[in-house]
């Protein structure tokens, strides 16, 4: 599967090349990109031939995988944790982990996990659910879906997922 000049790196994210050609581009300036989604099985039938793996959240890396993927160097993922990833076993085996978790820079830039908190809390504090099923019920009562104002009260944040620790 690899070439002398490129190794050959298994991407489970098809939707992204599919919509982004500057990411094939980028990817393939360093290896041979293989982008598909594969079940378990799959992964485990195919992940062989390959020296670098970006695998998905709810593709569990363990052991058993890791058997099956002799020539693996590289196995990345674009988040913040490895759980999904048996770390120690990897490591043990010589495979290198890339994540963002210390990527200071990129992680301080991202903002849509606030953002979406704050949607959230809006929505909540508006009543947007109830509001939303009388309108596609093709009602509106007013009284009946009111909601509360923030402006001018307290908000407690009680945890802060990844970050803490920080």
């Amino acid at each position: 599967m690899t070439d002398m000049n490129h190794p050959a790196m298994l991407w489970l994210w098809p939707e992204l090349t599919d919509e982004l050609p500057e990411l094939v581009d980028l990817l393939g300036s360093f290896a041979q990109l293989d982008s598909r989604n594969l079940s378990r099985s799959q992964l485990m039938d195919h992940i062989g031939g390959y020296e670098i793996l970006v695998p998905r959240l709810e593709h569990e890396i363990d052991a058993a995988v890791l058997d099956a993927a002799p020539r693996l160097r590289v196995l990345a993922t674009p988040s913040t944790g490895t759980d999904h990833i048996a770390v120690g076993e990897a490591e043990r085996r010589g495979i290198h982990i890339v994540s963002i978790k210390e990527d200071r820079e990129f992680l301080d830039s991202v903002q849509s996990t606030a953002e979406l908190a704050w949607l959230l809390i809006l929505a909540c504090s508006r009543n947007l659910r109830a509001c939303l099923t009388q309108v596609s019920g093709g009602g509106w009562q007013r009284q009946a879906v009111r909601g509360h104002d923030v402006i001018g009260r307290t908000l407690g944040i009680v945890g802060y997922g990844g970050w803490a620790g920080w």
